[in-house]
């Protein structure tokens, strides 16, 4: 199943950013570099697996 998510203009232009960044270490290591879409979906499952609550109820990511 699949489900749509809205990015602000900011959280793309970050996510654009970073994918760019990363892309670029990825041509060095000669490796593929990734759609915004697929960088996307990593980052996601990686925080969602490191998301906790800390002492003042906040959302952050642990290691």
């Amino acid at each position: 199943m699949s489900k749509m998510i809205r990015l602000t203009k900011d959280e793309f232009r970050v996510l654009e950013d970073k994918t760019r960044k990363i892309n670029k270490e990825l041509v060095r290591l000669e490796k593929s570099p990734m759609k915004e879409s697929e960088m996307l979906h990593k980052i996601l499952l990686d925080a969602i697996e490191k998301a906790e609550i800390n002492r003042d109820g906040e959302v952050v990511l642990g290691s």
